[in-house]
């Protein structure tokens, strides 16, 4: 998917910029999320001009800037972000919301690299320990993932899926997700959870949101959904992004699974919540289903393939 057009818009953006002959020459693969138009100066450096279009908030879209250019200035690697001739970091047209950052170099994750997999455990700890003194207050709403929400809003959340999908012919998935939710209530309630150690959040740490050369890391993106939460709510779902037998697998290789956690020094209880994290991190609530339908996804097929990969991590299916 390549997204909308972009040629009313990309003039006018690249004006805002002391960059000389600044153009597109092209998009990057995008799944509707947001749009990444690859631009170039005169003397070939390269930049990514972002469209947000998931979230479109501007308080949440400075938020996520801020806390990027936090990471950077501690050492993590990521993208510089460019200001406008004005000094602003967004440009918006309108309609749309950008903004400019340089592109970094870098494929991403091969599966059969398990350097890249250490190297990838390695740089998320980092980030966790880069975070910690980020003191801005999280601008969040209900489309962000924090997994806190199932055990505050969950019987809330739950209701309105049935609503939402009512007629929708996934009748059996929404019982799943009805029995799991009291299974992970009871046994982890909510004054135990609340023991897990704390964290900002990247929540979508996977092989195509980071660059790699060779088997270095060297670049990490996309934080449309960052948010303080539990540090094992990223080291749960990044173990399953990064230790699969490849991108379309939901079998984890327990080695690689072990490989990636023992950067982590995770305590008893995180180890204990381990399994169970997994497979909350693969839960949707309304919000995020309808996220997809405006990308123009079926959300019940969306939430058909969620299921499914709840109930394979739950040891419920081949």
């Amino acid at each position: 998917m390549t997204g909308p057009d972009l040629s009313d818009d990309v003039p006018l953006l690249v004006e805002q910029y002391r960059i000389p002959g600044l153009r597109q020459i092209g998009l990057m693969p995008t799944t509707g999320r947001n749009l990444n138009a690859i631009m170039v100066d005169a003397q070939g450096g390269r930049y990514v001009l972002r469209c947000y279009l998931r979230n479109v908030d501007l308080s949440r879209i400075q938020f996520q800037l801020d806390f990027q250019e936090h990471l950077l200035g501690k050492g993590i690697p990521t993208a510089d972000i460019i200001a406008t001739k004005a000094g602003e970091r967004l440009v918006n047209t309108g309609q749309r919301t950008w903004v400019l950052f340089r592109h970094v170099a870098g494929t991403g994750y091969d599966y059969a690299n398990s350097e890249q997999l250490r190297n990838a455990a390695l740089c998320l700890a980092d980030l966790h320990e880069a975070a910690e003194d980020f003191a801005e207050p999280a601008v969040d709403d209900d489309t962000i993932p924090s997994l806190r929400r199932w055990w505050t809003h969950g019987a809330e959340d739950l209701a309105e899926l049935h609503t939402m999908f009512a007629d929708r012919d996934v009748a059996a998935e929404l019982a799943f997700l009805d029995a799991w939710l009291a299974s992970l209530t009871r046994d982890f309630p909510i004054e135990v959870v609340d023991q897990l150690p704390p964290a900002w959040v990247h929540a979508d740490f996977h092989g195509t949101n980071l660059a790699f050369v060779d088997d270095q890391v060297t670049g990490v993106f996309d934080f449309d959904v960052v948010h303080r939460g539990y540090r094992l709510e990223d080291v749960a779902h990044a173990t399953y992004c990064f230790a699969r037998e490849d991108a379309t697998s939901n079998r984890i290789r327990p080695e690689l699974a072990a490989a990636f956690q023992e950067h982590f020094d995770l305590t008893d209880l995180e180890r204990a919540a381990l399994p169970a994290f997994t497979v909350a991190t693969q839960a949707r609530n309304a919000a995020r289903y309808r996220i997809r339908e405006r990308e123009g996804a079926d959300p019940a097929a969306v939430l058909r393939g969620h299921v499914a990969r709840m109930r394979h991590l739950c040891g419920l299916a081949p």
